[in-house]
């Protein structure tokens, strides 16, 4: 197939890994400790002490919230 290195594995081995790891909660394992990696690197704190959200989500969530209550109650 053009454009991919050949130096990978067929597909469906790369795909067996990937499904292994899911299954057995390592995808989240290796993402948090990298994540950990980079903000270490950056001089930052291992793991985030706050979380963020804007005024526009939760705008977005509340009426989100309010049409799946309407649309269960209407059911």
């Amino acid at each position: 197939m053009a454009g991919h290195a050949c130096h990978f594995p067929p597909w469906d081995r790369v795909y067996a890994f990937f499904r292994r790891w899911r299954n057995h909660n390592l995808v989240r394992e290796f993402h948090d400790r990298l994540r950990r990696l980079v903000r270490e690197r950056a001089g930052r704190d291992s793991e985030p002490g706050a979380g963020v959200i804007d005024s526009q989500s939760v705008k977005a969530n509340a009426s989100s919230a309010l049409t799946a209550a309407a649309s269960t109650a209407a059911s």
